[in-house]
């Protein structure tokens, strides 16, 4: 009621107030103008009398640029009270939000043979959870606090979603150049852990986007973002793996498979995110799923068939990999046993 009146008002006379500022400003613009047309005529006409006349802004220039400034400052005034309005509503949802939820979570423990009737207010919590913000879990909030990652504007969320499949499909090609390096240089151990502290930014990047993504509502699943926390790990474990016959041994073999995933990774994403692009025409894929094994539905077509047999080849040559460093790290441990029993 009266409120809102108030608001009104004081509305009006921001608007009345900023007509008055503009119609000033003309009035001050254009006594301005006339007085340095008087001072360059008088000058032009000591020197001729052209380049004035040529540098003179046109009168139906000025007011057309007038007229849009006093459009956009009217527009930024109605959406700096528009976003007032919003940020308070968002304070006075999120604190009913709390206590709706803990209302249920009481209820749920004193009747405990009735939860069956909570089911309803469960659903409409997980639809509206969608509107609170939120952390993005543990892992995010190690790198970045506890700020919210929720984007309320589509345009946001699909750009953010897009940039994530451009990371992707740049960064590939650069693990195989890389890869090559390694390959070129295998003695080179700074040249190694250049590439080995790449792969450590890689993962835990494509983590901290996959988690914003999956708060978000994207269709990423949590095993999906688990096994990138592995190969996170397991990058960090080369980089520190010291310059010894155990790690030249290894890095040859490494570097020939991270060559070999490089170039089946390209493959694959270029045949995932063609399959993203036909289940969403399709209406069975929303706009931020995004392009990796879980998500894409497998069609047998030709790029598949293509694709089958280099994917199997890969998983054949990192089981490889892993009995070699496995048998190696077995026999290094019954060595180290047979010195300890000697000694």
């Amino acid at each position: 009621g009266k409120r809102d009146d108030e608001k009104r008002s004081l509305y009006l006379v921001d608007l009345l107030l900023s007509e008055y500022c503009w119609e000033r400003k003309e009035k001050m613009v254009i006594e301005t103008s006339t007085v340095l047309s008087e001072s360059s005529g008088n000058g032009a006409a000591s020197l001729g009398g052209k380049r004035d006349d040529e540098r003179r802004i046109p009168e139906s220039v000025m007011e057309e640029l007038n007229n849009q400034a006093r459009e956009v400052e009217m527009l930024g005034q109605q959406l700096k009270n528009q976003l007032f309005e919003v940020h308070k509503l968002q304070d006075t949802f999120e604190s009913s939000m709390r206590k709706y939820k803990k209302m249920i979570s009481n209820t749920q423990k004193e009747y405990k043979a009735q939860r069956k009737e909570l089911a309803m207010h469960k659903a409409l919590t997980h639809d509206l959870n969608k509107l609170m913000p939120t952390s993005g879990g543990f892992f995010v909030e190690s790198f970045l606090g506890n700020y919210n990652v929720r984007f309320h504007r589509k345009k946001e969320s699909l750009s953010f979603k897009e940039d994530y499949e451009l990371f992707k499909q740049r960064l590939a090609p650069t693990m195989i150049i890389f890869c090559l390096i390694c390959l070129y240089f295998p003695e080179n151990r700074w040249i190694h852990m250049l590439f080995q502290l790449l792969l450590a930014y890689y993962y835990v990047n494509l983590s901290l986007r996959e988690n914003i993504l999956q708060k978000n509502g994207s269709n990423i699943k949590h095993w999906w973002i688990a096994h990138h926390y592995i190969s996170m790990m397991a990058a960090v474990f080369m980089l520190t793996w010291p310059s010894s016959p155990s790690y030249t041994k290894m890095a040859k073999l490494i570097h020939l498979f991270g060559l070999y995933m490089g170039v089946a990774q390209f493959f694959q994403t270029r045949y995932q995110l063609a399959r993203l692009y036909t289940l969403r025409s399709l209406g069975r894929a929303s706009e931020l799923d995004v392009s990796n094994s879980d998500s894409t539905q497998i069609h047998w077509s030709r790029g598949m068939n293509a694709l089958l047999p280099i994917i199997i080849g890969g998983q054949l040559f990192q089981g490889y990999v892993s009995l070699t460093l496995f048998r190696y790290v077995a026999f290094l441990f019954f060595i180290s046993i047979q010195i300890h029993k000697a000694a």
